[in-house]
């Protein structure tokens, strides 16, 4: 008979730096949103709203589809109490993105399926790194199919409601400590098709002349992940130690499961459209709420949420684009 082991981890303690899912999330979706400066919730005008802001898919009458592949470059660096700087490795991760909306009588239909989280974190120097007993290696990704409908309740007013089915894969590599020694190697990796959750969104497009607004909110989903756990113990030449550790090291790898939730979202956005030149300026806040990992003491009870905020800016003028974004910390 195979053993299961339970597992508690929150998306803090997947990262050694203690972010949480922003350091996973993908928010770039779309050509012309990240044109923008991801500042698109108060501008919604083409099939990446399914994203950004649905409700704006209810002033588009017309039949749209549009795909990428996202090819980002992750790059990191952690500088420690002693100032010593340590670096993430370099690499690139390709990440898919579908869209399609058409309008069937009063309803505006979209579907999106694209990668809101995939941005990998794996530390170089993993025999050194300072963070190694809480992760050298840290990715979560996931494929989401997100569902949408959108109505125009008046000439100005849109409201959508979808649904998030997402599927998702965790891999987390970490150093185990004894007695101040590295004593075993703990990998644990699951596939994409072993773990889904499922979450919804609604939003809300206002325009009135020149100006837009937006707001769009999607829920936290949980997911239950159950990745094959595998423990290798590392030899630190002290008899003593390699034998209390080899007593504790399962012979083969072990069923595991870990409930990771994917953190809420609220956008807020508001644009001004140049009448006549069509040139655009938005701004937008953001809010990414998610739990922090459950108190050692009391297993059982969550500690307080916690958010990530951020403003972003984006324009738009002829055929050019100029964008700039900051943000704040939680």
């Amino acid at each position: 008979m195979r053993r299961t082991v339970v597992l508690v981890v929150s998306l803090s303690v997947l990262v050694a730096n203690g972010a949480f899912a922003s350091g996973f999330q993908v928010t770039a979706q779309g050509a012309r949103s990240m044109g923008m400066g991801l500042a698109t919730t108060g501008v919604a005008d083409d099939a990446s709203a399914i994203f950004y802001n649905p409700a704006g898919l209810a002033f588009q009458d017309t039949a749209l589809v549009a795909g990428a592949m996202l090819a980002t470059n992750t790059e990191g660096r952690y500088t420690g109490p002693t100032g010593l700087a340590e670096n993430q490795v370099d690499g690139i991760s390709v990440l898919p993105e579908l869209y399609a909306t058409k309008k069937f009588g009063i309803a505006h239909v979209g579907l999106a399926i694209n990668t809101p989280f995939g941005l990998p974190m794996r530390w170089e120097n993993r025999d050194t790194f300072s963070g190694r007993r809480v992760s050298y290696l840290a990715t979560i990704r996931t494929l989401n199919v997100n569902p949408t409908v959108a109505f125009e309740v008046t000439p100005t007013l849109g409201v959508a409601v979808g649904a998030d089915w997402m599927h998702s894969k965790l891999q987390l590599e970490r150093r185990r400590a004894f007695s101040g020694f590295d004593v075993a190697d703990i990998k644990l990796k699951s596939d994409l098709t072993d773990a889904d959750g499922f979450g919804w969104n609604t939003a809300v497009f206002w325009k009135s002349g020149p100006w837009r607004a937006g707001a769009s909110y999607r829920s936290a989903i949980d997911v239950d992940h159950e990745p094959k756990l595998e423990v290798t113990q590392i030899l630190t030449g002290i008899p003593a130690i390699d034998t209390a550790v080899a007593g504790t090291i399962p012979p083969a790898s072990l069923d595991a499961k870990v409930p990771i939730e994917l953190p809420a979202s609220l956008n807020v956005g508001v644009a001004w459209v140049s009448p006549g030149t069509g040139n655009i300026v938005s701004v937008e806040a953001i809010a990414r709420i998610g739990r922090r990992s459950r108190s050692s003491r009391s297993p059982s009870r969550p500690c307080p949420r916690s958010t990530s905020r951020a403003i972003q800016i984006g324009a738009t003028r002829g055929h050019g684009a100029w964008a700039r974004s900051s943000s704040a910390g939680r």
